[in-house]
């Protein structure tokens, strides 16, 4: 990451104040891999408490993880329960996490992770349909006890807006660059806090409440698809017209004629059959 060395102390002294305005928070016990998976997708653009919430509804409305794994996104959603952010999107992530995990091990169980080495156990991680890097990283840190900072989507948006971290980074590059200049024995107690701290800012600027700006997304696609139909029928419309005119036109060029037209033709009519037996008569008469 550009000018490193000069974000690196601006991290430092922040994880200081942090510390200073919310206390030193106790190192957790490890959590369930595969519910720590789920909650980190469910994080997502949104609140630790709304998370927790959802991951409870899930879990409570299922005889087991397996369950869980064959449930349809649809299904998951309406759990999950409305203005939940990102519903559907999660949903799909969820089902397709715990497939991959079921192909792998055969079972919903992420437990071998703990008999392999960090490395290949994030690079699992890392691999599994559904799962992101900060997903990743929570369950190297809560779950396996690795060395990992996870930064979520509000975590870096005040890390930005702070200028903590280069403005162009990706979530990738800033958990690499925290990895590299928080310790081991802190990353826990960092993460804890600068996620408290960065959703109590979403809150403040309704960062947290991306629900409203989904909303308003489908709404404006709503109003969009009614206007296309409206386009549509209209055209439907016109177009109709053109054909009901033209047939129009064509049944008027195929009325019947007046009666002043019908007695006219009759009369030729008359005329010319009347010649016809005239000159029958008069090339029979010379051929005698």
């Amino acid at each position: 990451m550009k000018s490193g060395t000069e974000y690196a102390k601006r991290i430092k002294k922040l994880f200081t104040r942090l510390k200073k305005e919310y206390g030193t928070p106790p190192k957790r016990d490890p959590t369930d891999p595969v519910d720590q998976l789920l909650f980190g997708i469910l994080h997502r653009g949104t609140t630790t408490a709304r998370a927790e919430k959802g991951l409870a509804s899930l879990l409570g409305a299922m005889v087991d993880r397996n369950e869980l794994r064959v449930s349809t996104p649809s299904e998951l959603v309406e759990l999950l329960g409305p203005g939940f952010q990102q519903a559907t999107e999660k949903a799909r992530a969820l089902t397709q996490a715990l497939n991959d995990v079921f192909a792998r091990y055969h079972e919903i169980d992420l437990e071998d992770l703990k008999t392999k080495g960090k490395r290949d156990a994030r690079k699992i991680l890392e691999e599994l349909d559904g799962v992101d890097p900060s997903t990743a990283a929570g369950i190297m840190l809560f779950s396996l006890d690795g060395h990992a900072v996870p930064v979520d989507e509000n975590m870096l948006a005040v890390l930005r807006e702070e200028e903590l971290v280069h403005p162009d980074a990706d979530v990738a590059e800033v958990q690499a660059f925290l990895e590299r200049n928080v310790s081991a024995s802190n990353a826990q107690a960092f993460t804890v806090l600068l996620r408290r701290y960065s959703e109590e800012r979403a809150k403040k600027s309704g960062r947290s409440k991306p629900s409203r700006r989904t909303r308003k997304a489908s709404s404006s696609k709503a109003k969009k698809k009614t206007a296309d139909k409206r386009k549509t029928s209209s055209r439907a419309s016109t177009q109709t017209r053109k054909t009901a005119s033209k047939q129009t036109s064509r049944g008027k060029s195929a009325s019947p004629r007046s009666p002043k037209k019908k007695a006219a033709a009759s009369r030729k009519t008359t005329k010319t059959s009347s010649k016809r037996p005239s000159r029958r008569k008069t090339s029979a008469s010379k051929s005698r």
